[in-house]
């Protein structure tokens, strides 16, 4: 009885001893189970009543009634135990009903109050953090530990240099993408030794050369592996000639994968695809590599890689990505050796510009050379405009250009340099719109020309101020019209182009003054065929527009500084294509006629708007 009244006690104080010791008769009864349960719940009072405010009371009434039905039961036998706890359930079904009664809404954020998210702590709300040396997850805001004893998925030993690592460790390298295979392929080692040092017999080193010369075939078997071993290859020695980090290579690896699953490399150059996915991964990281960086790596032109990176962002449907000039900034100022406090101005110079939309549609290149240019100056160091431009290759006339605009913008003052008066507030613009050029194909359905004869006969006509006619530079004859201003390409099939009209009545009159002038050379043609193949409009909307929004409206919007300082947007409906700039202004090419040229540009605008 001593000991049950250690227990009792124990229990009614919440908890069961560690020195409590049971019968195979109590045991079984139930009142063991009991008791832990009466221990389960109140020990996790806290955890059920913190979140949970609405039943505390709930958890109190259960902390007194739980430990009496464990000492009842304790006490009485087992036919009276199980008879007390139907009373029980009866007293916690009538008494402790209506403390259930929550409405729904409550109970849903209650739920999600007890179900906290990976990231996020339960108790602040703040971040959640992986101590790797404690196993543990603690929240950086306020300490709190969500959970604890985490599996360690690393090695079990410990290595102190590279030798210790390689003789203990016992696996192969990672799963990788840099790699064809992703490096789950073995090789067989070249030396002709086995594991125990020895040297193979005749018989057994022609087996192993036979095996090797088969595995090395096996590696890379058909086109396409031979194709991804040579591009990914190429993608290490160029991040390693950029000084890139792994996981750019990696998303570099993936990016040029997916390219060739959807079979977007044939017809073009390895070296500008994997050029162009390298430039891809850079801007996704944020990493400061230009395209004139990443071309002289690869030993191709840049336009070749500015068409390959069109080409992966269109198939693969990557977003453009602004490039901030505050990335440029720490190259520069290394290059040069500039202290930390130039550095630093030049940053918060090139931040207020973005904020302020000052060099919106700019090269961010050009933007980061004038702010560390403006910075020196500031900061009282002697720093040559050349200097800083040639770090970026730029020229010096870019980088005064974009120190004016900021100057101006932020009303810097310069020593031995005035600051522009700022302009006054010019009325709304018009919205406009004008056709500037129209493309028509002329069809004769006739034999083809001899253009050499024609060029001869045609120098000598009044109608044309200008008749050219060279094959090494241009396959075809030029006619350039005096009255409408139009040019004509002729070609040896027997077809030609008509460029430079404003209307579809000038592509006519033209046409037919064409037609009359090579029958009158003794060219005998039929009535051509007209057909309009491009139409050249440009508008002004009237108002300006934020580089940002545009690109977050259009998911196949595309816009790199480096190449064009405007937003291209592709339009299905209409079919055409919308050159924008932040002032406002644009172009509408690839419509078949002015009136899809001008719906074009009114859906574009309704859309921006």
């Amino acid at each position: 009885m001593g000991n049950s009244k250690g227990a009792f006690s124990s229990l009614a104080a919440g908890g069961i001893p560690d020195n409590a010791s049971f019968s195979k008769s109590e045991r079984s009864s139930g009142s063991f189970s009991l008791a832990l349960k009466s221990q389960f719940v109140l020990r996790s009072r806290h955890w059920y009543g913190h979140p949970l405010q609405g039943s505390m009371t709930f958890c109190v009434i259960v902390e007194s009634w739980i430990p009496c039905c464990a000492i009842a039961a304790w006490s009485f036998s087992r036919s009276s135990a199980v008879c007390f706890a139907r009373l029980s359930a009866k007293f916690l079904f009538l008494y402790l009903t209506p403390l259930f009664s929550i409405r729904e809404k409550d109970m849903k954020v209650k739920s999600k109050l007890l179900q906290p998210a990976s990231n996020v702590c339960s108790e602040c709300g703040g971040r959640l953090i992986h101590d790797y040396a404690q196993g543990s997850l603690i929240c950086s805001g306020c300490g709190y530990v969500a959970e604890e004893r985490e599996f360690d998925y690393g090695p079990e030993w410990r290595a102190y240099n590279e030798e210790q690592k390689e003789e203990r460790i016992r696996a192969g390298p990672p799963v990788t993408l840099t790699i064809h295979d992703k490096g789950l392929s073995t090789t067989i080692s070249s030396q002709d030794r086995d594991i125990r040092d020895r040297n193979f017999t005749p018989e057994r080193r022609a087996q192993i050369y036979r095996l090797r010369k088969w595995q090395r075939r096996l590696r890379v078997s058909d086109v396409t592996e031979r194709n991804l071993a040579f591009a990914l290859s190429e993608i290490d020695r160029m991040a390693s000639q950029l000084a890139l980090p792994r996981n750019v290579k990696e998303a570099a690896a993936l990016i040029y994968r997916r390219a060739l699953e959807k079979k977007m490399i044939r017809g073009r150059s390895i070296e500008a695809m994997v050029a162009a996915a390298l430039y891809a991964a850079c801007q996704e990281y944020k990493i400061p590599r230009t395209l004139t960086e990443v071309a002289e790596a690869s030993r191709v032109s840049k336009t070749e890689v500015n068409r390959g990176y069109m080409s992966i962002a269109r198939g693969l449907s990557i977003p453009p990505v602004l490039a901030a000039s505050v990335l440029f900034v720490p190259k520069i100022a290394s290059e040069l050796k500039l202290n930390g406090e130039v550095q630093a101005l030049a940053a918060r110079l090139a931040q207020r510009c973005e904020k302020r939309k000052i060099t919106q549609m700019c090269d961010p290149r050009s933007i980061a050379a004038a702010t560390v240019y403006l910075a020196s100056v500031l900061c009282g160091k002697k720093l040559s405009q050349q200097a800083v431009a040639d770090v970026l290759n730029l020229s010096e006339v870019t980088v005064r250009n974009a120190q004016k605009r900021i100057c101006n913008g932020l009303r810097i003052k310069l020593p031995n340099q005035p600051i522009e008066k700022p302009r006054q507030k010019q009325q709304r613009a018009r919205a406009s719109l004008s056709v500037q050029n129209i493309v028509a194909s002329i069809d004769w359905n006739g034999e083809g020309f001899n253009l050499k004869w024609l060029s001869e006969r045609l120098k000598k006509n009044e109608m044309f101020w200008d008749v050219l006619y060279d094959p090494k530079k241009f396959p075809g004859l030029v006619l350039k019209l005096k009255s409408p201003p139009v040019s004509f390409l002729l070609f040896k099939s027997g077809k030609a182009n008509c460029v430079g009209a404003k209307s579809t009545k000038e592509v006519r009159k033209a046409v037919s003054m064409l037609t009359r002038t090579l029958r009158e050379a003794g060219l005998r043609l039929p009535e051509p065929r007209i057909a309009v193949q491009n139409v050249v409009l440009s508008f002004n909307l009237g108002k300006t527009f934020d580089v940002e929004k545009i690109i977050q409206k259009f998911k196949d919007a595309e816009y790199n500084p480096e190449i064009f300082p405007g937003v291209t947007v592709r339009l299905k409906d209409p079919k055409a294509e919308i050159l924008i700039f932040s002032s406002g202004r644009g172009v509408c090419t690839g419509a078949k006629s002015v009136a899809i040229a001008k719906r074009a540009v009114k859906k574009f605008s309704a859309l921006v708007r």
